[in-house]
């Protein structure tokens, strides 16, 4: 359906700046009630619940505000009526239901449930590819839990788009939330290019912000996602609870960055800020996350509680630039490596110069129309490439060698490698935790990741091939729900079953994966249905779907993928080839084998099954021990396809 692939997109979007931690699409809709995706928060107790007015015209239409006032009242209604039970009315393999009984059972006090899942606050965007001018409106309560309205219609996912940034800038107007604006102290500096300024911020005010913006007011922090789990963290929150007027003396308070600043004389005469223009938190994000989940979550006064900060004014032009400086030098409370702040950008970086350099193959009856995949490591970058394209034609142009089709992100990226390593589970746990954990593994002992070559972004553009194609399969198979799930599973235990063995050069070559591979997603996709909607004591499906156990479950299923033989990379030649192979390997000697090894590490062009089929014939081969038949084929076969990506033996014998 054209209006989940639109919700899908704008919570895509919405993930990327900061202001939704996960989606999960949820299309329900009775009388009085809908809904059509969610995200959940559960360190910060935040839950995001979205509908969607989806018009499909093409064309600039209007969404009156009565029409958008009525569609936030009907999602409202569907989550009072979830708090209330709704769940046991409803089928139990739906997604609703999944998400009502999360609603339900994320409600209960913290003495009936988990304190890290009780829902502190809520959030409710309205969708729409039309335009409104509902904005600045108020949301009541549900019961005790503070709500708050956020619409993202065409407009404002056009500005976030055109713009090229990855985040919205948020402009706060001090006085609208503490009355009287904020005292300061300007500090001297000499550098033309920044100001700053000595703050003491109130509690309240951090925890308003943060209950309002949620993570997107941590964009630039590098630690928004490590959440409140150290013992650092536990501290603070344990000070706001028992001495929350000593948190100031305790706490080493938090950096702040923004484009500009209003100041205006109070009734006593002192000059304060009012407001405040692109405001980020770059140091102090548990500080502030932890004060907004005592006063949400825990429903403690935080009046007492007062916070020192340093607001650096940095021009908007130099933000690049100066904030993830700011961010690294202002970020000592818990160790956080050089390569967190600095190598994933030269990895990225390089991706994005071998995407505008590297053309696919013509597809098969599309003459001599090749194409490229457009990665783009900043959301917008392909709609800004586009609008450098002046004419009709050009444009055009742009768009046949570049298919919309074949654009993918970061967190695409990250996707389709944690489902080749087979981890469903932590892809199901969102973008955002899928990247860090990708990336995260690309920092092996805090080193800066190998820049990807020309194999690897082949390779990477193949899985994005099988990716795609698998959730058209899956969302052909009307599950009604849960595809994102499914489809990582499928790919996962396949790709288990086959031990890596799947031919990506060949779907590479050919741009599309094989008939047999598609009939294995078919096949395979109903056994992951069967297991992620069948959870062990009735646990909520989409919580399942995280955890390594279900990952176990479904490596427990047995398939028959015999079939698929034809599309893997065959380790086992001809056994009568055996003779000629021993000739090759005579000539590489054990030395050149461990370079090998090194050099696949460094490349990242082969599969992790390669690699471990490399090292293993490296250590036989030291220890003076004999190559099986089977061995020797698929050695001769690593040496003519290392040597076919550019890897050049020394030319001496083996021992």
């Amino acid at each position: 359906m054209l209006a989940e692939a639109f919700t899908e997109y704008a919570m895509d979007a919405m993930t990327d700046t900061g202001d939704w931690p996960e989606s999960q699409l949820c299309y329900h809709k009775q009388k009085g009630i809908e809904v059509s995706g969610w995200g959940w928060d559960p360190e910060s107790g935040t839950i995001n619940l979205a509908v969607t007015r989806f018009s499909g015209l093409g064309t600039v239409d209007r969404l009156s505000k009565s029409e958008a006032v009525a569609s936030l009242r009907r999602l409202r209604v569907f989550l009072e009526r979830s708090l209330s039970g709704l769940h046991e009315r409803l089928e139990e393999s739906s997604p609703a239901f999944d998400l009502a009984y999360k609603i339900h059972s994320a409600a209960r006090s913290a003495d009936e449930a988990s304190e890290a899942g009780v829902i502190s606050s809520v959030r409710l965007f309205l969708l729409t590819d039309m335009v409104t001018s509902l904005e600045g409106e108020t949301a009541e309560p549900v019961g005790e839990i503070p709500t708050t309205l956020h619409v993202w219609d065409l407009a404002r996912l056009h500005r976030l788009e055109s713009s090229g940034r990855t985040r919205e800038r948020i402009d706060i107007d001090v006085a609208a939330f503490n009355g009287e604006g904020l005292r300061y102290l300007e500090a001297p500096s000499g550098d033309p290019d920044l100001k700053s300024y000595l703050l003491i911020v109130p509690g309240q005010l951090l925890a308003d912000l943060y209950v309002t913006y949620g993570p997107q007011l941590l964009e630039l922090n590098v630690r928004s996602f490590l959440q409140a789990r150290g013992k650092v963290n536990r501290g603070i929150r344990q000070t706001i609870i028992d001495a929350p007027e000593r948190v100031f003396a305790y706490n080493n308070g938090i950096s702040a960055t923004a484009s500009g600043l209003r100041f205006s004389a109070s009734d006593d005469g002192d000059s304060r800020i009012v407001a405040i223009e692109d405001l980020q938190i770059v140091n102090g994000g548990q500080t502030t996350a932890s004060i907004a989940t005592v006063h949400n979550r825990d429903k403690q006064p935080v009046e007492d509680v007062f916070v020192q900060a340093k607001l650096t004014v940095v021009p908007e032009d130099k933000v690049a630039d100066l904030v993830p400086k700011i961010s690294r030098f202002a970020n000592s409370q818990n160790a956080v490596s050089e390569a967190d702040l600095t190598a994933n950008d030269a990895f990225h970086v390089q991706l994005e110069k071998l995407s505008r350099g590297i053309w696919a193959p013509a597809i098969d009856g599309a003459g001599n129309s090749e194409t490229r995949w457009f990665y783009e490591r900043a959301r917008g970058q392909y709609a800004d490439a586009l609008a450098r394209e002046r004419t009709p034609a050009r444009k055009k142009n742009f768009k046949r060698i570049h298919p919309s089709t074949q654009k993918f992100t970061k967190t695409d990226v990250a996707k389709f490698e944690n489902t080749w390593a087979q981890k469903p589970h932590i892809v199901s746990r969102g973008a955002q935790k899928s990247f860090f954990e990708f990336m995260d593994g690309l920092n092996t002992d805090g080193k800066e990741p190998p820049l990807p070559g020309v194999p690897y972004f082949q390779q990477l553009c193949a899985k994005a091939l099988m990716y795609k194609r698998a959730e058209k399969i899956v969302s052909q198979q009307n599950f009604g729900g849960y595809r994102a799930n499914i489809v990582t599973y499928s790919l996962s235990l396949i790709n288990l079953t086959t031990e890596n063995r799947l031919d990506l050069g060949t779907i590479w070559r050919r741009q599309a994966i094989g008939t047999q591979l598609e009939r294995a997603i078919e096949e395979v996709c109903h056994d992951a249905f069967d297991v992620i909607t069948h959870p062990p004591g009735g646990q909520n499906v989409t919580e399942w779907c995280k955890k390594s156990d279900c990952w176990e479950r479904m490596q427990d299923v047995e398939v028959d993928l015999d079939y698929l033989e034809p599309e893997l990379i065959n380790d086992d030649a001809d056994p009568g080839e055996s003779s000629g192979e021993e000739s090759i390997l005579e000539q590489i000697s054990a030395d050149d084998w461990r370079r090998l090894v090194e050099w696949i590490e460094e490349e990242r062009n082969l599969s992790s099954h390669q690699l471990n089929q490399a090292r293993t014939i490296e250590s036989l081969i030291r220890r003076g021990r004999s190559l099986s038949s089977a061995q020797q084929n698929g050695a001769a076969q690593l040496v003519r396809l290392c040597t076919e990506h550019g890897f050049e033996f020394s030319g001496e014998p083996a021992a």
